[in-house]
């Protein structure tokens, strides 16, 4: 029987302990919370007052605090049907409200039509930006619910807790490349149903950084500093790090 030093036994705890803290956090996804909920408030807007900017395409402050910041945009775009479809080119007009949630690193989209009634309503992370959260849901011309779809179908681990958990695996990473930002994208299960759920944290180092080139992992192939980027897989379901290498690298723990 073969009998592990102790340190790499500590080490494997410590990994362990560290990534699994993160599992199932309520306070890190807070999916209970208030933000998630379209509230009456949110339903319908005084078109009568937005109806007033007559600047496209621009954000406007209407609140702004220490933990909330609240911007509406006049939106017109231009609506253009194939070359086989007779019908005209129009113009599309509608509001853009978005509810930026500072403390929680969470965006709440609310698109309006030109009567005031909620179209659609979506979530998003702040920092670093990541497009899909909980519920995004399509109303139909009267504002009522036409369409949702649970971007969390299939994942036990949410984005806050993904990003926890590779920040706490990168620690190295980021103190050594200057990481401030990282790429977020995870398998769609719902899209790829035979796909088993999976986070993709990518880390974005500081290019501005003098380090020598170094060899991805099969240590025949040299990769310019300012492309590298190491990325850390993560089980959707259970936290477990599958790997933290660099792409398109084998699995490395």
């Amino acid at each position: 029987m073969k009998h592990f030093p102790l340190y790499i036994i500590i080490l494997f705890l410590f990994s362990c302990s560290s990534t699994k803290k993160y599992a199932n956090s309520n306070e890190l996804c807070g999916f209970d919370s208030d933000i998630f909920k379209i509230s009456e408030k949110d339903k319908k807007i005084n078109i009568v007052v937005f109806e007033k900017i007559k600047t496209y395409n621009k954000d406007f402050i209407i609140e702004k605090n220490s933990s909330i910041i609240v911007t509406i945009k006049k939106r017109k775009s231009m609506v253009v049907f194939a070359k086989d479809d007779n019908r005209k080119p129009f113009e599309k007009i509608n509001y853009l409200k978005k509810i930026d949630y500072l403390n929680k690193n969470i965006r709440k989209y609310l698109t309006y039509n030109t009567n005031g009634l909620l179209m659609d309503s979506k979530f998003t992370s702040i920092d670093p930006f990541y497009n899909e959260i909980g519920f995004h849901i399509d109303y139909n011309e009267n504002g009522e619910i036409k369409k949702i779809i649970n971007n969390e179908e299939g994942y036990d681990i949410c984005f806050h807790e993904a990003l926890a958990i590779a920040k706490e695996v990168g620690k190295k990473e980021i103190k050594k490349y200057n990481v401030k930002d990282f790429s977020i994208t995870r398998v769609s299960v719902k899209k790829f149903p035979s796909e088993k759920p999976i986070w993709i944290i990518g880390f974005i180092r500081d290019r501005e950084l003098e380090l020598p080139n170094e060899k991805n992992c099969n240590k025949y192939k040299e990769i310019p500093y300012f492309y590298n980027t190491k990325y850390c897989k993560i089980d959707g379901k259970t936290g477990d790090v599958l790997s933290f290498s660099f792409s398109p690298c084998a699995k490395i723990k």
